[in-house]
């Protein structure tokens, strides 16, 4: 994919944004980009992390329990991390500081726990464009993407749904629950995955104000990529 952001932006839902606001703005010191209505069942907030943005959206309708697999946890590169240490968000969400460089990471990782390895590396690796860096490990931009298989997985096949916000209300449980990959040109990018046969999430939809326009693809095991295009 022709990359126009270098790092990957991720979505994660709770339904305590006082402590989970906290938690990533005064523990982790991210900084805190401000809250957006969203409809009249979310707001989403943002926050600065190694070039990636976190959105934290808040949900009113309490939220199903975290998945058994997908995005599973996080690992962050950090200059006050002088050795790992793997701690929890308020919400039970897994989390690892690292020293910058440490297993390769230099900005963000992700681990996902997946029904079928090959089907994964194709996915992201031959689908999203993904450079292989070692079995099971792919990097789009600077974040990492990790694979292992995990019994809770499952493979599905879904039929597309209407709008974004038809997708929020889809995939809201709590935890990591989709990736945002900025591109150059959406609308390229959208017709190549088609013709590849991409599992389709949400059809190529025109944004407002600095969003151009946006598409929703998703993986073997069902796990949501969102990709946009922005002024």
């Amino acid at each position: 994919m022709d990359l126009e952001k270098n790092c990957l932006d991720f979505g994660m839902f709770t339904n305590r944004p006082d402590t989970m606001h906290e938690f990533y703005s005064v523990q982790l010191g991210l900084r805190f980009e401000g809250t957006t209505p969203m409809g009249p069942k979310f707001k989403l907030s943002r926050y600065l992390l190694n070039g990636s943005t976190l959105k934290l959206w808040h949900a009113t309708d309490p939220l199903p329990p975290r998945a058994a697999a997908g995005y599973k946890s996080l690992t962050i590169a950090g200059p006050q991390a002088v050795a790992p240490r793997t701690m929890s968000d308020p919400d039970g969400n897994q989390l690892l500081l690292v020293p910058p460089g440490h297993h390769q990471v230099d900005q963000i990782e992700f681990q996902l726990g997946v029904s079928d390895l090959a089907l994964s590396a194709r996915f992201y690796g031959d689908l999203l464009g993904a450079e292989r860096i070692a079995d099971g490990r792919y990097r789009l931009g600077q974040t990492i993407l990790s694979f292992s298989a995990d019994s809770g997985a499952r493979q599905v096949k879904t039929e597309p749904l209407g709008n974004p916000l038809d997708a929020v209300a889809a995939m809201a449980a709590v935890g990591f629950r989709y990736l945002t990959i900025q591109v150059r040109d959406c609308a390229a990018e959208y017709q190549s995955l088609m013709a590849k046969g991409v599992n389709l999430g949400v059809a190529l939809t025109s944004g407002a104000g600095n969003l151009v326009a946006l598409f929703m693809v998703r993986d073997p095991d069902g796990n949501w990529v969102e990709i946009l295009q922005r002024n």
